[in-house]
């Protein structure tokens, strides 16, 4: 079996949306993905064993201040040590970002840190813009993450990662 595992952070609710979206069309495309299975946590309760247990993790969060979310950076600020001494090569992941500015500092910060253990970007980060409305994501966004996740779980079973 490998592991999709979906860790987002959320304070205004929207990143949850957006992990819930990932998290539904994850599970309906593995109907057709037998392998592989889909775990989501909240980065506040996630831990090392989640990531080294997992085969590819798509991270969720909002960009705050132009910069990853304080709850992301908890996460990393806990894990990246373990990780390190774990030697945990392979890891591979995906970006979504909820981005009140342009989202690119969120992302380098991320693809920076997680470099730092040798993990490796699968895709291109997701950046969805909503800098007004963060009640709710719009059709588009429930599309992005429809397609996000179920290449991830299709990428997972045809081995691609």
């Amino acid at each position: 079996m490998k592991t999709l595992l979906i860790i987002y952070h959320s304070q205004s609710g929207l990143s949850q949306q957006l992990a819930l979206q990932c998290y539904q069309s994850g599970l309906d495309a593995l109907a057709e993905a037998p392998e592989v299975r889909l775990k989501m946590r909240r980065a506040q309760d996630a831990d090392t064993d989640d990531l080294l247990q997992a085969n590819l993790v798509l991270f969720i969060m909002p960009e705050n201040f132009a910069a990853i979310a304080g709850g992301m950076k908890d996460l990393l600020d806990r894990v990246f040590y373990p990780l390190e001494r774990a030697n945990a090569q392979g890891l591979c992941y995906a970006l979504l970002i909820a981005a009140g500015n342009d989202g690119t500092n969120c992302q380098r910060q991320m693809n920076k840190i997680l470099s730092g253990i040798n993990a490796r970007a699968v895709q291109d980060a997701q950046i969805i813009y909503n800098p007004r409305d963060r009640s709710h994501i719009g059709e588009n966004d429930k599309r992005i993450c429809d397609e996000l996740a179920q290449a991830m779980i299709f990428g997972l079973d045809l081995g691609l990662y």
